[in-house]
């Protein structure tokens, strides 16, 4: 697959541990948008966290910059960012996505 194809990434993260409890992320990018020059670009990830502690956070974040795999063969992404506050409190996470060929 071309670099510059339209193309989704799967997230898996879990958040840190706030108020004795964690959640877990499950999502897909959405949207692609290209910045700088040639094929880098970003993507736009929105969910709902897992429900622990009788309670669910959301988050509308976007990845960072395209990152070569080693092999030379695809790419991925750093995840990261901040839940909304829901029972008091909100959850950092960070990740990586998948990566892309």
């Amino acid at each position: 697959m071309s670099e510059c194809c339209p193309h989704k990434h799967e997230i898996q993260a879990c958040t840190d541990c706030s108020y004795n409890h964690y959640h877990k992320i499950k999502t897909c990018t959405k949207d692609t948008k290209y910045i700088g020059e040639g094929c880098n670009h970003i993507h736009c990830y929105k969910g709902e966290t897992s429900k622990d502690n009788g309670h669910r956070h959301c988050f509308k974040c976007y990845t960072g910059p395209s990152i070569p795999s080693k092999c030379g063969c695809g790419h991925y992404h750093d995840v990261y960012g901040k839940t909304t506050c829901d029972d008091g409190h909100t959850h950092y996470f960070k990740g990586v996505t998948d990566v892309e060929y």
